[in-house]
């Protein structure tokens, strides 16, 4: 079987040919979204009391942003102040949307229609079988929201630590 080079081909051509405007918001909204991963590795040290970065790397280095807001939400959990568990729980419902929208954006075929695109997942782990097509369209101003959006996450998260960390609780045995 040989190989068919898609270069020149009309689907070909509609895939790898994004206008600039979405290349420039799409810059800014994984420019947020990579402070928003750092922000979450820091909120995980901090709920954990951890006592320096290169120990807090060893923990999160790996991690993707599912199983950072799993170890974020458990540890925050464990505090005697509940607000910080209560404020984050809010916010990661927030972080599983834009998490998806990255992953379709970041790792899927793009398809754009004048002012409006769509990213096709071309992964495995989608929750629908037919995942490669079924990608939702989206305006460039939906990844400048998606970009601010991170933004403001990021900074409700850092506004967590930078205060001191409240102590776990005690557990009874």
């Amino acid at each position: 079987m040989e190989f068919e080079d898609y270069a020149g081909n009309e689907f070909y051509d509609l895939v790898t040919k994004i206008p600039d405007d979405f290349k420039l918001a799409l810059a800014d909204f994984i420019i947020n979204f990579g402070r928003l991963e750092l922000a979450l590795d820091l909120l995980i040290w901090w709920a954990a009391h951890l006592p320096n970065v290169h120990t807090g790397r060893t923990m999160t280095a790996r991690l993707d942003v599912r199983p950072k807001c799993e170890m974020a939400l458990a540890l925050l959990s464990e505090l005697c102040d509940s607000s910080p568990y209560e404020s984050f729980k809010n916010l990661n419902t927030e972080i599983n949307r834009l998490t998806k929208f990255r992953n379709a954006t970041i790792h899927g075929w793009w398809q754009t229609f004048g002012k409006t695109a769509v990213a096709m997942s071309t992964r495995g782990k989608q929750e629908e079988p037919a995942a490669l097509m079924s990608g939702e369209p989206f305006e460039v101003s939906d990844l400048i929201a998606a970009a601010a959006k991170a933004s403001e996450i990021e900074k409700s998260i850092r506004a967590f630590v930078s205060e001191r960390a409240p102590l776990p609780r005690k557990h009874e045995h």
